[in-house]
């Protein structure tokens, strides 16, 4: 790796560390039953793709499994490189339906965005093989859920992360991670 890129990659890991903070600090107090993350990258697509790219993605399940609020931010992509960001029903190293689309993202400063929203039972996907909205929050809980972000260069695909009980953490983004 040149030491440009290699300057470009840190200088990306400290924005994630920043926003793994602004991300815990936006899901609250609470059980860490009912919050969830995810870390997206292309290495976790199936099948695998190169990608310089990363995300973070935040979710708190609340009012008795009724509403699901999320956060996230997106690293090293343009905003006209993404056609789309889904919460799909599957487990690691394998495919399934769309269980909800994800917002467009609301702020974008090139190399940056956050996201933000909130799904309701309403915003379950009708091809999704689940029956109600439960159905995908205990999906969610039993570990079966992912993220994955389409892009114009990987339109299946650029970057994937399993959808993991508890708060987003920094712990492995100082500096350079280690993924």
């Amino acid at each position: 790796m040149r030491p440009r890129d290699r300057l470009r990659f840190a200088l990306r890991a400290r924005v994630v560390a920043a926003a793994l903070g602004l991300l815990v600090a936006a899901c609250g107090g609470g059980d860490d039953v009912s919050r969830f993350n995810a870390v997206l990258l292309g290495s976790n697509e199936v099948p695998p793709v190169t990608s310089a790219s990363t995300a973070l993605y935040g979710f708190e399940v609340k009012e008795n499994d009724t509403v699901i609020f999320y956060r996230g931010s997106i690293i090293g992509l343009d905003r006209d490189e993404i056609v789309g960001a889904n919460v799909y029903l599957g487990e690691p190293g394998e495919n399934g339906p769309i269980l909800f689309a994800l917002d467009a993202p609301l702020v974008d400063d090139v190399t940056e965005f956050d996201v933000e929203g909130v799904l309701l039972a309403e915003d379950l996907a009708p091809d999704s093989g689940l029956a109600t909205f439960q159905d995908a929050v205990a999906a969610i809980r039993a570990g079966r859920a992912y993220v994955s972000v389409q892009t114009t260069g990987n339109p299946t695909g650029e970057i994937r992360g399993a959808i993991v009980k508890g708060a987003p953490s920094r712990r492995g983004l100082s500096g350079i991670p280690s993924f």
